[in-house]
């Protein structure tokens, strides 16, 4: 449980799944279950034993009459599996599969998973996103219920609410970014550094904090930037809202720069 309640930066899973095979081989309800062992001797029998395990939980999931995995055991795959998908960046199936548990568990069990579940708040925001992207606004409001739901008693609620009102958000005619206030560009002798450089120099030393779930976006148009594509950068105006947001009081880095970065991709198109 302590693993499962890390932050989704830390990539967890591997752990997770070895964790979880010797929880099973010692777990006396599993009597006549053969569990696949994890194959350390390299890196091509390692993860063909991880998926041969993750395979092996899906089976015993699925229900059947004599029940293979009841009660706590039940419990500890699917939350391991929850675990897996939004480390994977499956936030649609992590959130489905959230809403199918949830409906299941007592108000003691969600009041203890709050944590947990609060943890996986960001990967719902992105599985309604990719919805509302794909435009199927139908199936982005259906998720933004289950995860509304589920995400009330945790302590990401606040945050949570709050980025799904913008997503949901009525589109302001987009006829190019309006004007970022003053210009904060730094002396010369930085601003000549080429932004290919700057964006690689952030997706480096700052890859923790951009590979959280919650920072995709600013991911996203930094790779662009780094790939000379950002002048295609379909997001431009959701994601200088946000960095405004986050670099109203000075802000720090790597948002700062990456607001600087955006505008100057904004003047180079105008």
């Amino acid at each position: 449980m302590k693993l499962l309640g890390e932050p989704l930066s830390r990539k967890v899973s591997e752990q997770l799944r070895v964790t979880l095979a010797g929880l099973l081989n010692q777990t006396s309800s599993l009597a006549g279950q053969t569990v696949p062992r994890i194959r350390l001797e390299d890196k091509t029998a390692f993860e063909k034993s991880i998926a041969s395990l993750c395979a092996w939980i899906r089976s015993i999931r699925n229900p059947a009459p004599s029940g293979s995995l009841l009660g706590a055991g039940q419990l500890l795959a699917t939350l391991v599996e929850l675990r897996v998908f939004a480390e994977e960046g499956n936030a649609a199936e992590a959130l489905e599969k959230a809403g199918v548990l949830y409906a299941t568990l007592s108000k003691t069990k969600k009041q203890a998973l709050a944590p947990f579940f609060g943890e996986l708040s960001w990967s719902f925001i992105q599985a309604i996103e990719e919805q509302l992207d794909r435009g199927n606004s139908e199936k982005s409001a259906v998720l933004a219920e289950s995860a509304r739901a589920i995400i009330e008693g945790t302590p990401s609620r606040d945050d949570f609410k709050s980025s799904l009102q913008e997503l949901f958000a009525p589109k302001a005619a987009n006829k190019g970014l309006a004007p970022l206030g003053p210009s904060t560009i730094e002396p010369a002798s930085e601003a000549q550094v080429p932004r290919a450089h700057q964006a690689e120099v952030l997706l480096r030393d700052h890859a923790d904090e951009l590979g959280m779930a919650e920072n995709q976006l600013e991911q996203e148009f930094l790779k662009a930037v780094r790939g000379g594509s950002d002048a295609a950068f379909k997001r431009k105006e959701k994601l200088r809202n946000r960095l405004q947001k986050r670099t109203r009081w000075g802000g720090r880095e790597p948002y700062k720069t990456t607001l600087k970065l955006l505008e100057s991709v904004t003047e180079c198109n105008t």
